[in-house]
């Protein structure tokens, strides 16, 4: 580790570099006071410079389309661009560039570059929809009204993801569910009072 200094956090004095990122507090070699050092570790590597792409060697040579003075290597299969190897992405066994896995003219990039995930708001529109199909029968609706309207909140209160999502699907989730809820409940009223009305 390289003897770096640090300061002080108390008296303002020169910290040894070989007391941080201890579990335990180390103590200033002149105030006595207790404290924690917490440094990145990348700090106490030495610097060291990536490789640049090849320059082009001869005049006749072709360039990279994204970097001129850069040598090309490999050709875009989506797009057909010569690129250097900072451009050239290998993904499933093909050479693209940015700029078509940008513009989504790879499909293996949405399969590996997009997680799985739930659509809730398709959840909530269906259980929206199937509620109010169902709030005549009292209990699918009072089930299933309150479920729409969670995977609707749950959708709007989900963070943005790479893949859009409907905004109606989840409104119709909250209010298809609200709606189906109160009429079943209604209906539930409805057949209680008329069957404890009945001599």
């Amino acid at each position: 580790m390289p003897r770096r200094m640090f300061a002080c956090p108390n008296c303002g004095e020169p910290w040894p570099a070989d007391l941080a990122n201890r579990l335990m507090p180390g103590r200033c070699p002149s105030c006595r006071a207790e404290a924690r050092l917490h440094v990145f570790p990348a700090l106490f590597r030495s610097e060291s410079t990536g490789a640049e792409g090849e320059s082009a060697a001869l005049d006749g040579e072709s360039t990279c389309f994204y970097h001129a003075g850069k040598r090309a290597t490999v050709i875009c299969e989506g797009c057909g661009a010569f690129m250097c190897p900072l451009c050239d992405v290998e993904l499933a066994g093909r050479h693209v560039c940015p700029r078509c896995i940008e513009r989504g003219q790879v499909p293996e990039a949405r399969e590996t570059m997009i997680p799985p995930h739930t659509r809730l708001d398709q959840i909530a529109g269906s259980l929206g929809l199937l509620s109010l199909l169902t709030f005549f029968m009292c209990f699918p609706g009072i089930i299933l009204g309150p479920l729409a309207v969670g995977f609707g909140i749950a959708s709007l209160a989900r963070p943005r993801g790479p893949v859009p999502y409907v905004r109606w699907g989840a409104a119709g989730g909250i209010i298809g569910g609200s709606v189906a809820t109160l009429l079943a409940i209604v209906w539930m009223l409805f057949f209680f009072s008329a069957f404890t009305a009945a001599p």
